[in-house]
């Protein structure tokens, strides 16, 4: 499924959902009241992280833990991959691009409203993300004779690195009748530092000017179902 399909999707369930309370009426209390802990899974959709400016999926899975009445405790592991390989886009040259990114969060959430069973939750944290990632190019000399004359040109950059960052998420919960299951609306941003240890080299090391960016953001917009246990 292409990235902008799950885009249309995802708009399609919260307008769905916002129009229609599948438990409008009834004044009980919502998941996160009813069980002291939770499991999910989750796909979103987005850009930065491996995706870099392109939009991509990115897949989380979740654990919750109720710490007060309107305060929980979330914490989550998420991995995204984008790579490609392009041969002969301009004659004869070649490139290269395989990005996989690993992070995992913890957040402190904040219970802002409820309407009926449903609740608006925001929660801000800490993450820490691991990157693999490996880019080349080559030029062959038919192709720069613009750059002082025939030559090979070829750029290659590595990183195997880890960075710190926080996250700011926003939850809407709604839940599914007569049952121990939500459905979340999850919209969230990750920031990254540099990376604080690993690898992360360029060659030519001259080259300031680097295609794969570390650190950084990323903003994402999902679906996730939850299980009360």
């Amino acid at each position: 499924m292409k990235p902008q399909t799950l885009s249309h999707i995802v708009w399609i369930v919260i307008i769905s959902v916002c129009c229609i309370n599948p438990v409008a009426g009834q004044q009980t209390d919502t998941l996160r009241h009813r069980y002291n802990n939770y499991i999910g899974w989750g796909v979103s959709v987005g850009s930065g992280s491996a995706q870099q400016a392109r939009l991509g999926l990115m897949y989380s899975t979740s654990y919750t833990r109720t710490l007060l009445d309107k305060i929980s405790l979330d914490a989550s592991l998420n991995v995204s991959q984008r790579d490609f390989h392009l041969n002969n886009i301009i004659p004869f040259s070649d490139v290269t691009y395989a990005h996989t990114a690993i992070f995992t969060d913890i957040s402190l959430f904040y219970q802002l409203g409820q309407c009926s069973r449903s609740s608006l939750h925001i929660g801000l944290g800490a993450s820490i993300q691991y990157q693999n990632a490996f880019f080349s190019s080559y030029l062959p000399p038919q192709i720069t004779m613009g750059f002082g004359g025939p030559q090979n040109i070829f750029f290659q950059q590595i990183i195997d690195a880890y960075s710190l960052g926080g996250n700011l998420k926003l939850d809407y919960n709604i839940p599914v009748r007569d049952s121990n299951c939500e459905i979340g609306i999850r919209a969230q941003g990750h920031f990254f530092a540099v990376p604080f240890t690993g690898l992360v080299e360029r060659f030519p090391a001259q080259i300031t000017t680097a295609p794969i960016q570390y650190g950084g953001w990323s903003a994402r917009l999902g679906v996730f179902l939850r299980f009360g246990v």
